[in-house]
């Protein structure tokens, strides 16, 4: 269980990651030699290099959403003929999943994969709990 558990954190983690990188501007921005350390020398090094191009296709991204729908469905099927052993290895494809597909950001803006993402965090949590990474600290 700790194991899922750390798998959803990261999951989850990284669709805030890939929603913050997708809003921060892209270049280090207009104001090149207005700071004071701006005449120091060479070129600047960033700790986070800007994240590698998506090369998906739409028609790629869609096969994929399928899998991810097709995991949806099987995991309904699986809820109403109330196999618990089949949900949770279901669970654990669809984090698996949710895990690859979250590091791809054309996929991650995706209306279809943020409901879907949703729908299988959700039948985590409600399967296994919240996480306790995030859950708020108590005092």
């Amino acid at each position: 269980m700790q194991k899922r558990t750390l798998l959803l954190a990261v999951v989850l983690g990284g669709v805030a990651l890939a929603a913050l990188w997708h809003h921060a501007p892209r270049t280090p921005g207009g104001d090149e030699g207005s700071g004071v350390l701006s005449a120091a020398s060479g070129p600047v090094v960033y700790a986070n290099p800007p994240a590698p191009q998506d090369t998906l296709s739409e028609t790629e991204i869609l096969r994929r959403m399928g899998r991810l729908h097709h995991l949806q469905a099987s995991l309904a099927r699986a809820q109403a003929d109330r196999k618990g052993d089949r949900v949770e290895r279901i669970l654990d494809r669809a984090i698996g999943t949710l895990d690859r597909l979250v590091k791809r950001p054309k996929i991650v803006q995706h209306p279809r994969f943020q409901r879907s993402f949703h729908t299988l965090t959700t039948a985590y949590e409600a399967r296994y709990g919240v996480p306790d990474t995030l859950r708020v600290p108590d005092g």
